[in-house]
């Protein structure tokens, strides 16, 4: 598994800036976009390559609006040896447009991935061109776009607003306040808290394709603040359900003292590089808070999700068996019992092979046989497990 736990900001709008600088000389280079504050975090295969022919440099960033299928361009960092009189967009929709100034904005029909090239032209006729693999909206098969501010808190009641996540389908929104209580589908829920303290808040989306998307949020209710920065990464990707974190707060009342609470009922103390392993998969808050030589308090939080340690290998069956001649009400009869037998997943036959000509396999663990005379007979039980995998044990019966 490799899970990052990044998320956007709690802000009003999904922001996405991406700078291209196309160089001189006709070229390909790798182009890593630079995320604006509160930007949902670029996929690495989104990213592309820019090109550019003749000395004209290319240069766009752009900010895209997830719910509206809308982002808004910026070409003014363009420059060239001579005034720049054109700048012609390609959406990568089959749509392109020519402006004489370096802002434009495009609406698309539908979320997907669209390679938006930048041609511009100077008054030579010099050109340079740019391109980029964007993002817009969320396209089909891929997890909503999950984000919510915290609105304003009254003493100890909270409202939240969520109206900015959206997925490529209708959506499901479910919330969790932290403190062991839920509330479903609602846009911008108001939670009134028992007590002061500080509260990861989690908020789930689901699409009509079941894909989920998830955003947390650390609440400091009825608490001083005080905290001048702080912030926390990881990843849970060495051993299934292990997560390894970093954080740090700085602040003018020193000493700050750090917790950090997994969302699993389990906390670590004041250190700065955490690991925790998780008993179950699931998703949980993991949160990060600082607490000043005042009493000041400051929080950060993000969701995790964690996978289930990979099953043990499935052993073979063991074979075992007692038995009485004692007490039977028929001559010449015996009782077993194969309760001895372990499997570590489950025994599904017992298979008895009597020593006399006659087997026969039973579902449960005792059974009886009878002999036509007495006699010492070598009894044979095999016992099979859910994958089919057998053992057998023989040991010799004096029957009277």
């Amino acid at each position: 598994m490799n899970t990052r736990p990044r998320q956007p900001a709690t802000r009003a709008r999904a922001w996405l800036a991406i700078s291209l600088l196309a160089a001189a000389s006709a070229c390909t280079d790798s182009v890593n976009p630079t995320l604006a504050p509160g930007g949902p975090t670029a996929d690495a295969t989104a990213f592309a390559s820019a090109t550019v022919s003749g000395p004209a440099k290319a240069s766009w960033s752009a900010g895209c609006y997830y719910a509206q299928l809308m982002c808004t361009f910026d070409a003014s960092s363009s420059t060239s040896s001579s005034p720049i009189v054109s700048y012609r967009w390609d959406w990568g929709n089959g749509r392109s447009e020519t402006h004489a100034v370096p802002t434009a904005t495009n609406h698309w029909a539908a979320g997907g991935f669209y390679n938006v090239t930048l041609t511009i032209t100077d008054s030579q006729g010099q050109t340079g061109t740019s391109s980029y693999l964007l993002q817009v909206g969320v396209p089909v098969g891929t997890p909503p776009y999950t984000v919510f501010n915290t609105t304003g808190c009254v003493s100890t009641t909270c409202t939240f607003d969520s109206s900015p996540s959206v997925g490529s389908s209708a959506i499901v929104r479910s919330w969790s306040f932290g403190d062991g209580t839920t509330a479903g589908d609602i846009v911008a829920p108001s939670h009134a808290f028992a007590a002061p303290g500080v509260y990861g808040v989690l908020l789930k989306l689901t699409d009509a394709s079941g894909l989920s998307g998830y955003f947390a949020s650390a609440v400091v209710v009825g608490l001083q603040g005080g905290i001048g920065g702080m912030g926390m990464n990881g990843d849970c990707v060495s051993v299934p359900g292990t997560c390894s974190f970093f954080g740090y707060a700085v602040g003018n009342n020193t000493p700050i003292v750090l917790s950090w609470d997994w969302g699993d009922g389990t906390k670590s103390g004041n250190l700065s590089n955490v690991s925790h392993t998780y008993a179950k998969a699931g998703t949980y808050v993991v949160m990060l808070v600082a607490t000043d030589a005042l009493g000041g308090v400051g929080a950060s939080a993000v969701p995790v999700t964690v996978s289930a340690p990979p099953p043990p290998a499935d052993a073979p069956p063991v074979a075992a068996f007692n038995w009485t001649c004692t007490g039977q009400a028929i001559l010449h009869q015996c009782a077993f019992d194969a309760s001895a037998s372990s499997d570590d997943v489950g025994i599904t036959s017992y298979k008895w092979d009597w020593g006399n000509g006659r087997s026969e396999t039973k579902l449960g663990k005792t059974t009886r046989n009878t002999w036509a005379s007495a006699g010492t007979y070598l009894v044979t039980l095999t016992v099979t497990d859910t994958k089919g995998q057998t053992n057998s044990v023989q040991l010799s019966v004096g029957v009277p």
